[in-house]
Protein backbone atom coordinates (compact mmCIF):
# COMPACT_ATOMS: atom_id res chain seq x y z
CA UNK A 1 0.00 0.00 0.00
CA UNK A 2 1.17 3.47 -1.00
CA UNK A 3 2.34 5.49 2.15
CA UNK A 4 0.87 9.22 1.81
CA UNK A 5 3.61 11.48 2.45
CA UNK A 6 3.30 14.87 4.57
CA UNK A 7 3.35 16.81 0.71
CA UNK A 8 0.68 14.52 -0.32
CA UNK A 9 -1.85 15.81 1.92
CA UNK A 10 -5.22 17.17 0.61
CA UNK A 11 -6.06 20.51 2.13
CA UNK A 12 -9.65 21.80 2.57
CA UNK A 13 -10.30 25.52 2.65
CA UNK A 14 -13.26 27.58 4.22
CA UNK A 15 -11.97 30.40 1.73
CA UNK A 16 -11.93 34.69 2.38
CA UNK A 17 -15.26 36.59 2.65
CA UNK A 18 -13.60 39.47 1.41
CA UNK A 19 -13.53 38.73 -2.97
CA UNK A 20 -12.58 42.37 -4.06
CA UNK A 21 -8.57 42.07 -3.27
CA UNK A 22 -8.47 38.97 -5.52
CA UNK A 23 -10.78 38.93 -8.03
CA UNK A 24 -10.26 41.84 -10.08
CA UNK A 25 -11.47 40.25 -13.18
CA UNK A 26 -14.73 41.68 -12.69
CA UNK A 27 -16.21 44.73 -11.77
CA UNK A 28 -19.64 43.99 -10.67
CA UNK A 29 -19.98 44.58 -7.12
CA UNK A 30 -22.53 41.08 -6.82
CA UNK A 31 -20.26 38.78 -4.99
CA UNK A 32 -21.82 35.68 -5.86
CA UNK A 33 -22.20 36.68 -9.91
CA UNK A 34 -18.68 38.16 -9.63
CA UNK A 35 -16.81 34.30 -8.02
CA UNK A 36 -19.15 32.14 -10.30
CA UNK A 37 -17.54 34.36 -12.86
CA UNK A 38 -13.80 33.98 -11.64
CA UNK A 39 -14.23 29.73 -11.03
CA UNK A 40 -16.16 29.14 -14.75
CA UNK A 41 -13.74 30.91 -16.69
CA UNK A 42 -12.62 28.98 -19.68
CA UNK A 43 -9.15 30.06 -18.81
CA UNK A 44 -9.52 28.60 -15.41
CA UNK A 45 -11.95 25.43 -16.05
CA UNK A 46 -12.78 23.45 -18.54
CA UNK A 47 -16.96 22.82 -19.46
CA UNK A 48 -16.80 19.16 -18.68
CA UNK A 49 -15.09 20.28 -15.69
CA UNK A 50 -18.06 22.52 -14.37
CA UNK A 51 -20.89 20.91 -11.98
CA UNK A 52 -24.31 23.27 -11.33
CA UNK A 53 -26.67 21.83 -9.12
CA UNK A 54 -30.22 23.05 -8.08
CA UNK A 55 -30.68 25.64 -10.90
CA UNK A 56 -32.80 25.92 -13.34
CA UNK A 57 -30.55 27.57 -16.20
CA UNK A 58 -27.51 26.04 -16.89
CA UNK A 59 -26.27 28.02 -19.67
CA UNK A 60 -22.66 28.94 -18.94
CA UNK A 61 -23.10 32.36 -20.41
CA UNK A 62 -25.73 33.44 -18.53
CA UNK A 63 -24.91 31.30 -15.19
CA UNK A 64 -23.12 34.09 -12.82
CA UNK A 65 -26.03 36.25 -13.17
CA UNK A 66 -28.69 33.38 -13.67
CA UNK A 67 -26.88 31.89 -10.18
CA UNK A 68 -26.68 35.61 -8.45
CA UNK A 69 -30.38 36.26 -8.62
CA UNK A 70 -31.36 32.54 -8.02
CA UNK A 71 -29.18 32.66 -4.81
CA UNK A 72 -30.95 36.13 -3.92
CA UNK A 73 -34.68 35.00 -4.52
CA UNK A 74 -33.88 31.70 -1.87
CA UNK A 75 -32.60 34.09 0.73
CA UNK A 76 -35.51 36.58 -0.16
CA UNK A 77 -38.24 34.17 0.45
CA UNK A 78 -36.63 32.94 3.49
CA UNK A 79 -35.76 36.31 4.70
CA UNK A 80 -32.43 36.03 4.87
CA UNK A 81 -31.33 39.14 2.01
CA UNK A 82 -30.87 41.52 3.99
CA UNK A 83 -29.81 39.93 7.58
CA UNK A 84 -26.46 41.85 8.68
CA UNK A 85 -23.27 39.72 9.21
CA UNK A 86 -24.44 36.77 6.86
CA UNK A 87 -22.42 35.88 3.85
CA UNK A 88 -24.26 35.58 1.00
CA UNK A 89 -21.99 32.63 -0.71
CA UNK A 90 -20.11 30.04 1.01
CA UNK A 91 -16.92 29.25 -0.79
CA UNK A 92 -14.77 26.23 -0.12
CA UNK A 93 -11.62 24.85 -1.97
CA UNK A 94 -10.74 21.26 -1.91
CA UNK A 95 -7.01 21.04 -3.06
CA UNK A 96 -4.86 18.41 -4.14
CA UNK A 97 -1.16 17.46 -4.24
CA UNK A 98 -0.02 18.19 -7.70
CA UNK A 99 1.63 15.65 -9.68
CA UNK A 100 -0.11 11.91 -8.22
CA UNK A 101 -2.07 9.59 -10.36
CA UNK A 102 -4.01 9.19 -6.91
CA UNK A 103 -4.92 13.54 -8.00
CA UNK A 104 -5.45 13.13 -11.56
CA UNK A 105 -7.95 15.23 -13.04
CA UNK A 106 -10.19 12.36 -14.05
CA UNK A 107 -9.85 11.45 -10.02
CA UNK A 108 -10.62 14.81 -9.40
CA UNK A 109 -13.42 15.26 -11.24
CA UNK A 110 -15.20 11.97 -9.75
CA UNK A 111 -14.22 13.69 -6.58
CA UNK A 112 -16.33 16.49 -7.11
CA UNK A 113 -19.19 14.80 -8.20
CA UNK A 114 -18.38 12.99 -4.91
CA UNK A 115 -17.86 15.76 -2.42
CA UNK A 116 -20.97 17.71 -4.25
CA UNK A 117 -23.42 15.13 -2.18
CA UNK A 118 -22.66 16.82 1.24
CA UNK A 119 -24.54 20.14 0.22
CA UNK A 120 -27.32 18.96 -2.79
CA UNK A 121 -29.65 18.08 -0.76
CA UNK A 122 -31.12 21.20 0.40
CA UNK A 123 -28.76 23.84 -1.16
CA UNK A 124 -28.08 25.30 -4.62
CA UNK A 125 -24.27 25.32 -5.67
CA UNK A 126 -21.75 25.49 -7.96
CA UNK A 127 -18.74 24.01 -8.68
CA UNK A 128 -15.56 23.65 -11.19
CA UNK A 129 -12.54 21.98 -10.95
CA UNK A 130 -9.22 23.81 -11.61
CA UNK A 131 -6.06 22.32 -12.62
CA UNK A 132 -3.34 25.01 -11.49
CA UNK A 133 -3.04 28.81 -10.07
CA UNK A 134 0.38 29.94 -9.61
CA UNK A 135 -1.17 33.72 -8.98
CA UNK A 136 -2.41 32.28 -5.38
CA UNK A 137 0.45 29.28 -5.00
CA UNK A 138 -1.95 26.42 -5.86
CA UNK A 139 -0.16 24.01 -7.88
CA UNK A 140 -2.02 21.17 -7.75
CA UNK A 141 -5.79 20.75 -8.96
CA UNK A 142 -8.26 22.07 -6.96
CA UNK A 143 -12.26 22.26 -6.79
CA UNK A 144 -14.10 25.37 -6.01
CA UNK A 145 -17.72 25.01 -4.19
CA UNK A 146 -19.77 28.38 -4.26
CA UNK A 147 -22.65 27.43 -2.28
CA UNK A 148 -26.17 29.45 -1.69
CA UNK A 149 -25.98 29.14 2.44
CA UNK A 150 -29.74 29.30 3.08
CA UNK A 151 -31.34 25.82 2.26
CA UNK A 152 -34.18 25.95 -0.54
CA UNK A 153 -35.87 22.97 1.41
CA UNK A 154 -36.79 25.04 5.08
CA UNK A 155 -34.62 28.45 4.96
CA UNK A 156 -32.44 27.37 7.65
CA UNK A 157 -28.59 29.03 7.22
CA UNK A 158 -26.03 26.89 6.74
CA UNK A 159 -22.67 27.64 9.20
CA UNK A 160 -19.64 25.69 8.37
CA UNK A 161 -18.10 24.26 10.92
CA UNK A 162 -14.89 21.30 10.99
CA UNK A 163 -17.83 18.85 10.89
CA UNK A 164 -18.74 19.82 7.23
CA UNK A 165 -15.22 19.72 6.09
CA UNK A 166 -14.41 16.23 7.94
CA UNK A 167 -18.00 15.31 6.30
CA UNK A 168 -16.04 16.13 3.00
CA UNK A 169 -12.83 14.45 4.09
CA UNK A 170 -14.83 11.41 4.72
CA UNK A 171 -16.58 10.89 1.54
CA UNK A 172 -12.63 11.79 -0.14
CA UNK A 173 -11.38 8.82 1.50
CA UNK A 174 -14.12 6.46 0.90
CA UNK A 175 -13.55 7.47 -2.64
CA UNK A 176 -10.55 6.88 -2.95
CA UNK A 177 -9.81 4.07 -0.71
CA UNK A 178 -12.82 2.31 -2.40
CA UNK A 179 -11.09 2.93 -5.63
CA UNK A 180 -7.66 2.59 -5.04
CA UNK A 181 -7.36 0.80 -1.69
CA UNK A 182 -5.04 3.52 -0.64
CA UNK A 183 -5.69 5.34 2.80
CA UNK A 184 -5.24 9.31 2.57
CA UNK A 185 -4.27 11.08 5.68
CA UNK A 186 -6.72 13.48 7.38
CA UNK A 187 -6.25 16.51 5.48
CA UNK A 188 -4.73 20.37 6.67
CA UNK A 189 -8.43 22.47 7.21
CA UNK A 190 -8.43 26.22 7.47
CA UNK A 191 -11.37 27.72 8.79
CA UNK A 192 -12.18 31.24 8.69
CA UNK A 193 -12.92 32.25 12.22
CA UNK A 194 -16.33 33.86 11.91
CA UNK A 195 -17.74 30.64 10.25
CA UNK A 196 -16.14 28.05 12.77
Amino acid sequence: MHKIRPQERVFIKLADKDYSDKYDFCSNENVVERLISYIIQPSKAEREDIFVCNMYNRDLATLPEDCARQFYAVQALNNRFDVANEDKLIHIIVAFPFNMDLYSIDHCRLYLQYIAQVFISEHQLVCALHTNNTKYGIKGPHIHFIINPVSFVNGQYLRITTTHLAAIYNILSDCIYKRHNIKIPRPDYYINCSQS
